[in-house]
């Protein structure tokens, strides 16, 4: 496959990311969240019993960034963390009931928003669009010993 690398693709998914976000992060702002502070909860209220270095790597993000958050998340009364039972030095997180119902409220806040941004963009776009992300994931997560051996076949 021919790739051209002055293509402006990276350029535009980085514009729709930072708008994503900026446009989302203003609605959520009304509730007191963030779009990474929704994830979070999101992630916790999926996955209430993963220790912390699982949820941040769910989320794709550095365990000290977690840990900032989920302490937000708990001076606003939203998380509880708990030490594991079986091992003093992992952590897991829990919605409170508070956390629940202002998950509940981002998702409608997000479920909006979603329906306003894809006016006009059809099912097999959006579909075309997370098989593309879904590549260049596992492209971009792949060692680097892989990576070089696709580049070479080039």
């Amino acid at each position: 496959m021919n790739v051209n690398p002055t293509s402006e693709f990276p350029v535009e998914l980085a514009r729709v990311t930072k708008h994503w976000r900026a446009a989302l992060d203003q609605r959520l702002a009304k509730i007191g969240l963030s779009q990474a502070r929704m994830q979070v909860l999101g992630y916790v209220q999926q996955f209430p019993m993963l220790a912390q270095q699982h949820v941040a790597r769910g989320l794709g993000i550095e365990g000290s960034t977690l840990v900032a958050l989920l302490q937000q998340l708990e001076k606003d009364g939203l998380v509880e963390r708990r030490a594991n039972a079986n091992d003093s030095r992992a952590r897991h997180a829990f919605l409170s009931a508070a956390g629940k119902l202002r998950y509940e409220q981002a998702e409608a806040i997000y479920l909006e928003y979603y329906q306003l941004a894809m006016v006009g963009v059809s099912q097999r776009e959006i579909e075309c669009l997370n098989k593309t992300y879904q590549k260049l994931l596992m492209h971009l997560n792949m060692p680097s010993e892989f990576t070089s051996k696709i580049n070479a076949t080039r």
